[in-house]
């Protein structure tokens, strides 16, 4: 599928992590409300457009926001790799099982 595609990420441990998609952008705006409605402030923030629904179209965006935050994230890391969530909100507990 082609076309434009919406996804709202919200920046958390200052690191941008996808948490909703649609092809419609007012229904990511409507989704953006209910997040500040529950606390997260407008900086935290953005609606992204990839020009597919393609999850790597997706990531390279995500990747792309998150490269400029990189040196806020490592100076609260003190250089330590920390592994973000993964798409979706789906986080990665390193145990099995």
């Amino acid at each position: 599928m082609t076309g434009s595609y919406f996804t709202l990420v919200v920046r958390e441990n200052d690191l941008w992590q996808p948490q909703f998609g649609d092809l419609d952008r007012e229904t990511v705006e409507a989704e953006a409300d209910d997040y500040f409605d529950h606390g997260t402030g407008r900086k935290d923030m953005k609606i992204v457009r990839t020009k597919s629904v393609r999850q790597e179209d997706l990531n390279a965006a995500v990747a792309k926001l998150n490269a400029r935050a990189a040196p806020a994230s490592e100076a609260l890391t003190h250089g330590r790799v920390v592994r973000p969530s993964t798409a979706f909100g789906v986080r990665d507990t390193g145990r099995s099982g």
